[in-house]
C-alpha cells in the first residue's frame, strides 16, 4: 500500500491498500527515503472511523504507527516464505 495521510498528533497513518489485505496482528514494514525502515504489528485497523478487523485492497485504512511515516511511504506486509506456494 500507500501512505496517502499522516496525523502526528495521534500518531496513525492512513494508507490505501494496493495489492492485497491488511489484517490486526500482521506485521507490517513502511518505508520511504526520509523515513527508513519502520516495523510494526498492526494493532488496530480503522476503516471510515470504524474499527475493522480486517482491510481489503483498494480502501484507505488508518493504523496507528509509532515513528513518524511520511505520505508516499511505503507499506508492505510481513509473509512468512513457508506460507508462500512454490511454482516449479
Amino acid at each position: 500500500g500507500k501512505c496517502t495521510n499522516y496525523f502526528s498528533n495521534i500518531g496513525v497513518a492512513e494508507f490505501k491498500l494496493e495489492t492485497g489485505n491488511l489484517k490486526k496482528g500482521d506485521t507490517i514494514i513502511v518505508n520511504g527515503p526520509t523515513t527508513g525502515v519502520v516495523e510494526t504489528v498492526v494493532d488496530e485497523i480503522r476503516f471510515e472511523f470504524e474499527s475493522v478487523e480486517e482491510g481489503f485492497k483498494g480502501e484507505r485504512i488508518s493504523v496507528s504507527v509509532h515513528e513518524k511515516i511520511r505520505r508516499s511511504d511505503k507499506l508492505y506486509k510481513y509473509v512468512d516464505a513457508k506460507g508462500i506456494k512454490q511454482n516449479r
